[in-house]
């Protein structure tokens, strides 16, 4: 029997080993007290590694809401970079988060892009809300200046959209998602915010669906002082 749970384990660590460039999610059983000794150990040594989601459940209604959030978060990413293939006669790779290209030009709105333009880039400034009704032309106005203010951004504009993000408190893993960090769980915000820590314009489309996220941008505008948001 413990050879035949050795060859399980030595599976289980196969596994892990051949998902190198993959999303690793791992939901832990805690307490488990019968816990094989070699199983615990190939755990212990996953916690620490860079790259891996390693979340403890005690039950399975908690290991069902872990999953679901996880699921969410990767069923909701859009923009990842797309590199040319080998080969190919391809430009240049797309930026993650890439501002959406408009399919027109934006007319009659010149007096308003200005004006967001000059609040966006006011010194101090580093929290602007766009707010009005539905179907008015938010997030066409948003794109319109943020593209213009992109020189002014040494790292960039990153534009993020959250209309599919069903609750707050996936908002963090959504944004890292969109951003090309492979990373969940007790490290998301660890990871997070040192990439955050630029001179970066982020934009954040329909972010009033999940206002109760809003002590994450009061969180990540206190630790990135070159990142303004919008």
């Amino acid at each position: 029997m413990r050879d035949a749970v050795a060859t399980q384990i030595s599976g289980l660590e196969d596994e892990y080993l051949l998902s190198a460039g993959l999303s690793r999610l791992l939901y832990v059983k805690t307490p488990a007290p019968g816990r094989e000794p070699r199983l615990a150990e190939l755990l212990a040594r996953i916690e620490n590694e860079a790259g891996v989601s390693y979340q403890r459940f005690t039950d399975a209604a908690e290991l069902q809401r872990l999953v679901e959030n996880d699921l969410a978060v990767l069923l909701s990413e859009r923009f990842r970079v797309t590199r040319p293939q080998d080969g190919g006669t391809r430009g240049d790779a797309v930026p993650v988060a890439a501002l959406p290209v408009p399919p027109t030009p934006l007319v009659g709105r010149e007096q308003e892009v200005a004006a967001v333009e000059a609040l966006v880039g006011s010194e101090g400034v580093r929290l602007v809300t766009l707010t009005g009704p539905g179907g008015s032309g938010k997030t066409r106005l948003a794109v319109e200046a943020a593209g213009r203010l992109r020189p002014g951004f040494a790292d960039g504009v990153r534009y993020i959209e959250l209309a599919s993000v069903p609750s707050a408190d996936l908002v963090p893993g959504a944004i890292a998602a969109r951003l090309g960090l492979n990373t969940s769980g007790a490290r998301l915000r660890t990871d997070l915010v040192p990439y955050l820590r630029k001179r970066l314009l982020l934009v954040l489309d329909n972010f009033e669906q999940v206002a109760e996220a809003a002590p994450l941008l009061a969180e990540l505008l206190a630790t990135a002082p070159g990142l303004k948001i919008w």
